[in-house]
């Protein structure tokens, strides 16, 4: 969560390099499991978990620029796994983002498929997929080109491999958007 050492590196680390650095957490994150049991709820009330976690990052962003002190032509969005997904998701939907680098958000509609499958067709994260999104098609693929010319970078971890097989999809999908 973000009080893992490595966010609160991050976050230092960026500071020192005089970045203006915004954290936060997004609803189901850092609090109790039971938060989950609002997703079906949700869905049930027009949100789901994914909405009000998008919105917090919407929030956040909102917070950012209204400083006085902080250069609205340079702003870029970072994040790991739910993160990741909020950063790719931001950046692609907002004007205001000029970079953004998501980490270990690089999988396929049909990858987390293959891993609810997997898990006798329990699906453990309720983030990172919006009522409706799909019907878009808006999947990572997607999403990704939908950041051109935005700058972009994504990054894996190693503590999810499985992830690094969707990356030609991504970059395959992305490329045409830049090139065009």
């Amino acid at each position: 969560g973000a009080r893992e050492p490595l966010f609160q590196q991050l976050g230092g680390g960026l500071a020192k390099m005089g970045i203006l650095v915004v954290g936060f957490i997004p609803l189901g994150k850092a609090v109790k499991p039971e938060t989950y049991e609002f997703g079906t709820l949700g869905l049930l009330a027009g949100t789901s978990v994914a909405e009000e976690q998008y919105n917090t990052g919407k929030r956040a962003l909102d917070y950012l620029v209204s400083r006085p002190d902080v250069d609205k032509s340079r702003i870029g969005v970072t994040g790991l796994s739910l993160g990741g997904w909020e950063t790719l998701y931001l950046a692609a939907t907002d004007p205001r983002i000029t970079a953004a680098q998501p980490g270990a958000t690089d999988y396929t509609y049909s990858d987390h498929v293959r891993q609810v499958l997997a898990n006798n067709g329990v699906m453990y994260e309720q983030e990172g997929w919006l009522p409706g999104v799909l019907t878009y098609g808006a999947n990572i693929p997607i999403m990704a080109a939908l950041l051109a010319p935005k700058w972009q970078q994504f990054l894996n971890c190693a503590l999810e491999p499985a992830r690094l097989a969707s990356i030609p999809v991504i970059d395959r999908t992305a490329k045409g958007a830049y090139e065009a």
